[in-house]
């Protein structure tokens, strides 16, 4: 099955590919612009910097003994920083990712030496610079989904972005895999070229494990549920925002498994060099068309994801505000 008969779009040339990048490059912008009037206007909401931690108690305060003779208990307690560092500010985190990917599409616009080992690592079918920026803009996307979700411990949400950094890293590893591990090698029945995005699937589930079981506790064992409004753009961002992240990996799967199994074309292509010189070579699985697709369809869904959940948490931040002043004591 050829990738973009399955993706429905495409090929992309590398014509049409700037085109989609600089409209997203807009959309991001519009997307900063959008979310500064709305700290301008007073409608963010601050998260406060906190850890749990195990609290040892004296049993008789006024024991001089500390701890010995059996005179100390444990409790689970929070150490809060607010006094000494600046709350979490959730739509300043929304700013940053979209001027990440700002950055990132601007760039790929016009010649600078970012644009030239953009094409060059796309002549090669692969594109570190892309998930490095996701490797920076998804885990703050992750943080405040978990925030929404009821995390409210710093040192998850330190967690959930490292290991949302780690989840790109086996994107740009199952690349280099298509491009230099031989279809004919295996780990067991596995073929290699598989192994990165099947432990991606596997890592992803896992970690997104962390937020959902947060979330389902916070609902069981509140003494309140939130107000059905707000609720209800809690459970659309976790919704939209699980799918949306699935489908980079569906995408990827799409891309592994399609130019794993697909048969080699004998024909020719013409492919444009970064020097404005035309060079012809075989038109393989790999070829340049193909993955301009796939770069696309990522392109598409960054720029998806994050206007949605900037746009959603907005909503939930003014529903919040209107219903009654949600403020953490």
């Amino acid at each position: 099955m050829r990738t973009e008969r399955f993706l429905a779009i495409g090929p992309v040339s590398d014509q049409s590919l700037r085109l989609y990048n600089f409209g997203i490059c807009t959309l991001h912008f519009a997307a900063m612009i959008f979310t500064i009037v709305e700290l301008a206007m007073n409608h963010d909401w601050k998260i406060p910097v906190v850890t749990s931690f195990i609290n040892w108690k004296q049993t008789n305060t006024t024991s001089e003994e500390g701890c010995g003779e059996g005179n100390c208990y444990v409790t689970n307690d929070f150490a809060n920083f607010s006094n000494s560092t600046p709350d979490i500010s959730m739509l300043g985190l929304v700013l940053a990712f979209h001027a990440v990917s700002f950055i990132w599409q601007f760039l790929t616009l016009f010649d600078n030496p970012v644009n030239s080992f953009y094409r060059r690592e796309r002549l090669k079918n692969r594109n570190g610079l892309r998930w490095l920026e996701y490797a920076i803009s998804a885990p703050l996307m992750m943080v405040v989904i978990a925030c929404v979700l009821g995390e409210v411990d710093v040192s998850v949400y330190a967690l959930l972005a490292i290991c949302t950094s780690v989840l790109m890293a086996f994107g740009y590893i199952s690349e280099i895999f298509l491009v230099h591990i031989p279809e004919s090698e295996t780990v067991g029945l596995i073929p290699t070229r598989l192994l990165p995005n099947i432990v991606g699937w596997v890592f992803f589930l896992c970690f997104w494990s962390v937020p959902t079981f947060t979330f389902v506790v916070g609902l069981n064992r509140s003494g309140q549920k939130p107000p059905q409004d707000v609720l209800g753009y809690i459970y659309a961002i976790y919704f939209v925002m699980l799918a949306l992240f699935g489908c980079f990996g569906v995408v990827q799967s799409v891309h592994v498994f399609s130019t794993t199994n697909c048969k080699k074309s004998k024909n020719v292509g013409k492919y444009q060099l970064i020097d404005g010189k035309t060079t012809i070579r075989e038109k393989t699985c790999l070829d340049l068309y193909r993955y301009n697709t796939i770069e696309a369809w990522y392109s598409v869904l960054s720029l998806t994801s994050k206007v949605l959940l900037g746009v959603l948490l907005t909503f939930m931040i003014r529903t919040r505000s209107q219903t009654l002043k949600l403020e953490f004591q």
